[in-house]
This record gives structure tokens, sequence and C-alpha cells, in this order.
């Protein structure tokens, strides 16, 4: 079993004292059992001061194929640690899946772009679905 094998791999590092990279946590993040873990294993990944994308990424993946709007929560909490067009391109995608949006997904979308990406440097990045999702909600209103 996978996640087995990555339990192991990681309990080994633990013990043996070796530093897990972001894509190491992202990789465990993916793969944890439960919504509580992949936050815990966020939190750990956001403590090493290292590239925090990937696992912001993997925990926004986790959160949108569990409809965890905790998880979410999470993410969204900590995108402005990444200023990465990558977890910008999630959180886009989790406020229109209704993950952070309450009742109306359009105006979350709306509102994260005014709040969050309006202005970023990560706004210019930013491509593909993530912008015709924007465009669609402002239509839409």
């Amino acid at each position: 079993d996978d996640a087995a094998g990555l339990r192991a791999v990681e309990g080994l590092a633990r013990r043996e004292g070796v530093e897990l990279t972001a894509l190491a946590y992202a990789t465990l993040i993916r793969e944890a059992s439960e919504p509580e873990e992949a936050s815990r294993l966020l939190r750990e990944a956001l403590a090493l001061r290292t590239e925090h994308a990937a696992p912001l990424v993997a925990c926004a993946d986790v959160a949108a194929a569990r409809g965890d709007a905790a998880l979410a929560g999470v993410v969204m909490e900590h995108f402005q640690e990444s200023a990465s067009p990558l977890v910008a391109a999630a959180l886009v995608r989790l406020t229109a899946k209704g993950m952070l949006a309450g009742q109306d997904p359009d105006a979350a979308v709306l509102d994260l772009y005014q709040k969050h990406l309006q202005g970023s440097p990560v706004l210019a990045e930013l491509r593909g679905p993530s912008v015709r999702i924007v465009a669609e909600a402002a239509l839409r209103r």
C-alpha cells in the first residue's frame, strides 16, 4: 500500500532527523488519511520557512477532493505566505466550487479577487481556467 510506504518513509526520516522538503510534505498531505492530518502536515511545512506553494496546493487539492471547507479555510489563511499563482489558482477553484463561498460562489470569487488578487503580482501570472472563473463570475453579477 502506497500510503503505508509513505508513512514508513516519513517515520524513518523523523527518527533519523532528516528534514522533509516542501515536495515531500505535499506528497504526505495528498496521502493524509484525515483532514486534520493534512492540516498538521501543512503547519509543519509552513514552519520550515521554505517554499510553501507545493504543500498549500496539495492541501487545496485534498480539501476539494474531500469537500472539506475547514481545510480550504486553512489554505486561504496561509495564501499570503506563498505569493504563488499556483496557490491563487487553487483558491479560485475552491471558491468557485463553494468551498470558501458560503451561499454565493460568484460573490465569493469576486471578493477573493478584490481582497487578495487585485494589485498583486500573482494576478499577472494567473492563467487559463482561473482567469475564466473570475471573468465569468463578474459577468454573472
